[in-house]
Formats: C-alpha cells, sequence, structure tokens
C-alpha cells in the first residue's frame, strides 16, 4: 500500500485543492489515486463543490470521501480558526475500497458492504455524518444490527458553529444531511478506539447560558461558582489554569 497525506492553508480553494493533491500524491511515490479521505475547514464552504471537482480531476480516484470540520489535523499540523484543506490519497491494489454518500437514516449500506457475510476482521467501515441532521447513535446502532462484527471509525461532519452548514463529499456530489462513508475490505488488522482531550472535573450540568463559545451558566447558576464548589472539593491547586 502506499500513501500520502498532505494540507494546505492556502485561502482559494482550487489552489489550496491543487496543492494538497499535488503534495500527497508525491508523498505516497504516485501519479494517480486508488482512493481519498478529504477534510476542509468553514473557509471552503462555500467552494466545496470546487474542492470536489479538483481532487477528483488531480487524483483519478475511484472511491472518495470527505466532510467539512472546524479542525484538522494533517501532515504533523493541527489548523483551526483559518483556512485549510487535508487530504489523504492511497493506492492499495489488495484492498477493495467503496465510498458511498448515504442518507442521514443510513440506507445505501450495501454499496459500501457489498455480499452476504459481513462480519469478521477483515472489514472497516469509514462514516462522517452531519453532525446537525444526523442521529449518529441511530446510525451505530443500524450498522452493528444489520453488520455485526464490522468496525466503525469516524467523527461527525460540522462547521464552525456560525452557520450550522455541514457538507459531505463523495463521488456522487455535494450534500448536507448526509454520511459521507468508505469502507475498506482485505488483509485488514483493525483496532478502533477513542482518546479523549479533557478530563470530567465533578458531576455533569446542563448549559443554560452562553456566548459564542463561553459558557455563562452552569444549571441556572453562573459557570464559575460552579467550578469554584467543584474544584475546592476536588482540591485543585490553581484555579486561574
Amino acid at each position: 500500500m502506499k500513501v500520502g497525506v498532505a494540507l494546505s492553508n492556502h485561502p482559494d480553494t482550487r489552489r489550496a485543492a491543487k496543492e494538497v493533491t499535488q503534495a500527497a500524491l508525491e508523498q505516497a511515490g504516485l501519479e494517480r489515486a486508488g482512493w481519498a479521505l478529504c477534510f476542509f475547514s468553514m473557509a471552503h464552504l462555500p467552494r466545496a463543490d470546487t474542492l470536489r471537482e479538483t481532487i477528483l480531476a488531480e487524483t483519478g480516484c475511484t472511491a472518495f470521501s470527505g466532510c467539512s470540520a472546524h479542525g484538522l489535523v494533517g501532515g504533523m499540523r493541527e489548523v483551526e480558526e483559518e483556512p485549510g484543506v487535508v487530504l489523504l490519497v492511497a493506492d492499495s491494489p489488495a484492498w477493495e475500497v467503496h465510498s458511498a454518500l448515504l442518507s442521514a437514516d443510513g440506507d445505501g449500506m450495501e454499496l459500501l458492504l457489498p455480499g452476504e457475510e459481513h462480519s469478521g476482521g477483515e472489514k472497516l467501515l469509514l462514516a462522517m455524518p452531519d453532525a446537525y441532521r444526523v442521529d449518529a447513535r441511530g446510525l451505530l446502532s443500524r450498522i452493528s444490527a444489520e453488520y455485526p462484527g464490522v468496525p466503525v471509525y469516524g467523527a461527525g461532519s460540522t462547521d464552525d458553529g456560525t452557520t450550522g452548514i455541514a457538507l459531505q463529499l463523495g463521488m456522487e456530489g455535494v450534500r448536507s444531511n448526509s454520511v459521507a462513508a468508505l469502507s475498506l475490505s482485505g488483509p485488514l488488522e483493525v483496532t478502533v478506539g477513542i482518546t479523549q482531550s479533557c478530563q470530567p472535573v465533578g458531576d455533569p450540568h446542563f448549559v443554560t447560558a452562553f456566548h459564542d463559545n463561553v459558557i455563562e451558566e452552569l444549571d441556572g447558576r453562573p459557570a464559575i461558582h460552579v467550578l469554584i464548589e467543584q474544584g475546592k472539593a476536588l482540591e485543585l491547586d490553581n484555579f486561574q489554569q
């Protein structure tokens, strides 16, 4: 298998798509790719169709999936609050790769996992549902029931929280209220896990007031008061930090 990953911060969507595609193909040592994954920031949301068309033309891939996101990680970098496109290109002749834009309820899954036998550790499903409009728990329950034993990995497709619009990409086009998905079948050894970047402090609370990304109230009380109470109970040393 040959794989290349690249990230572009260029604000022009078409140029960013060309830059990231050329860099990823070069890293992989490929002239054309068999399949690709793409994630892009809010800045490229208005021209998502241009992004998709350019990447498909430059890579020549036959399976393609991706979505909008607030934060991006790729090429040993992390991007937030600025334009960004990250692309993974791959060529893996030993694997069978399919992509599809599924409806919000997961209809069309048979396009990704064809055949009668779906159990076992030699299949992997990547799923990026619209975080605003798709019931992710219901989607996972359906996949688990209809395709037992198939590991699922993915994330919610979103924006930066200002528009309420998330876009999903596929060979079929650009959509919202859908699930961008890609499946891998072949000689795979798969481990799927979740790591948390935050640690819970005390008991859960309801956010009852906020402004932009600042929490103002928890359970109808000033949030700072709740934090101080729980911090004292947990003997936190540095409240400013």
